[in-house]
């Protein structure tokens, strides 16, 4: 028991703080079900913008580019800390939340602003819409939106950050395909719900699912903690993708 206690502590050394909500395949994901939710006139015109840029690379940039100091101004876009108890209060930081919003004003206002800007609001929209359906991405300050809470992932040493950005979405084999049809069984009140555009409910959604992320017993993940998890995040990466459509429609059309 010393031993596996010694260990636990040396691997976490090597576990780097690191935000990449959902990880590839989330992020394919939800660019895939806004693809497909779109009609072909609106997808042309966010092509026009992203030119050679595929959706799902352009849900993937804000991740790919983090090794890059140039964008290191970029890195706290991609989440919001808030402890617990702690209400939303309006503020300038660059946050997820601030900076969701302005891109989405970007868009909407595209002719007052050149092709490239334009490109690259498109890319922080693609990005930041999945990121703030990651409960973790409007996680604790105190630790780190669960990065320094280290788990056992049936018999790996992870962090519950990363078990939720792609530890259960790979141990669930969580695809597309499961996401379609989780869509397919959307009411239409659902569907409705889920197109209104206000990025503060969208990050109070994720923060209310927190009390069943930290609900970890002895820093193990288990497989009923797994299992009921896989539908909550399916329904946060569908909830993700409708949104994402949305959003491009409601600018685009």
């Amino acid at each position: 028991m010393k031993n596996k206690t010694y260990l636990f502590i040396v691997v976490s050394l090597f576990l780097s703080y690191k935000s990449y909500a959902w990880g590839e395949r989330g992020h394919s994901i939800v660019a895939s079900i806004a693809k497909k939710t779109l009609n072909s006139n609106i997808i042309d015109s966010v092509q026009f913008y992203l030119g050679e840029t595929t959706f799902k690379e352009a849900a993937l940039w804000m991740d790919e580019i983090k090794s890059d100091k140039t964008y290191k101004h970029l890195n706290n876009w991609h989440y919001i800390n808030l402890e617990k108890n702690q209400l939303y209060e309006k503020n300038s930081e660059a946050n997820i939340v601030n900076k969701l919003e302005e891109a989405i004003d970007v868009i909407k206002n595209r002719k007052k602003h050149p092709k490239s800007e334009i490109e690259f609001y498109l890319k922080v929209i693609f990005h930041l819409v999945g990121d703030i359906h990651q409960p973790l991405h409007a996680g604790y300050a105190s630790d780190k939106g669960g990065n320094t809470v280290k788990v056992d992932f049936f018999g790996r040493y992870s962090n519950l950050h990363r078990v939720w950005d792609t530890d259960l979405i790979q141990h669930n084999k969580i695809g597309v395909k499961n996401c379609y049809e989780l869509a397919n069984t959307l009411s239409e009140k659902e569907k409705k719900e889920y197109q209104e555009i206000n990025v503060v409910a969208w990050m109070e959604e994720s923060r209310a699912l927190l009390p069943l992320v930290y609900d970890v017993k002895d820093n193990t993940i288990t497989l009923p903690y797994a299992n009921q998890n896989s539908e909550v995040i399916k329904k946060q990466l569908v909830k993700a993708g409708i949104r994402l459509a949305y959003v491009l429609h409601q600018a685009f059309s």
